[in-house]
């Protein structure tokens, strides 16, 4: 008895003395303030520091995991300053937003960093300057240097839809 007391006590100094393991669920984290920020600079327009937040070979899908509907971040930004000067919203602002950060370790799949976030994205209508706000989820599976590789925007489009519908 005394021997296996002994091999145990050997093998839990070993573990404590090897490196620390990542914590697997953070709410305090710097991929969720890289995140956060993201969403300002989009909100903000300042495309320069959004794009930053993404790797060189970061994608963006919105409400589809379609291969036709990936976007390069690239090229999403052109959609957003396209939208952005288009007129119809004259500001975003998000609301509510509670962020997570989780490391998934899938078989087959490296294990891989993941920010959520749940809030209201919130549009301002440049005609009648009535708000349309609508519940959003975004997923970002963070690189190994920090920053967002995919990012997953689901969104209720229907209060958009129906707000662009009375005008």
């Amino acid at each position: 008895m005394n021997k296996y007391l002994i091999l145990l006590l050997g093998v839990m100094s070993i573990l404590s003395c090897s490196e620390p393991v990542e914590t697997c669920h953070s709410i305090d984290h710097p991929d969720i303030d890289l995140t956060l920020k993201s969403m300002d600079d989009y909100a903000n327009m300042k495309w320069e520091e959004h794009r930053a937040s993404y790797t060189d070979d970061g994608t963006v899908h919105v409400n589809s995991l379609r291969e036709e509907d990936l976007k390069h971040i690239d090229d999403a930004i052109e959609g957003y300053k396209d939208q952005r000067q288009n007129g119809t919203w004259s500001e975003f602002f998000w609301t509510g937003r509670n962020a997570d950060r989780v490391i998934l370790d899938y078989t087959g799949l490296d294990p891989a960093p993941w920010v959520f976030v749940w809030g209201d994205w919130n549009g301002v209508l440049a005609e009648s300057g009535d708000t349309v706000t609508t519940a959003v989820h975004i997923a970002n599976r963070m690189s190994q240097d920090g920053l967002i590789r995919y990012h997953y925007v689901n969104i209720d489009r229907a209060p958009i839809v129906e707000a662009l519908n009375k005008n």
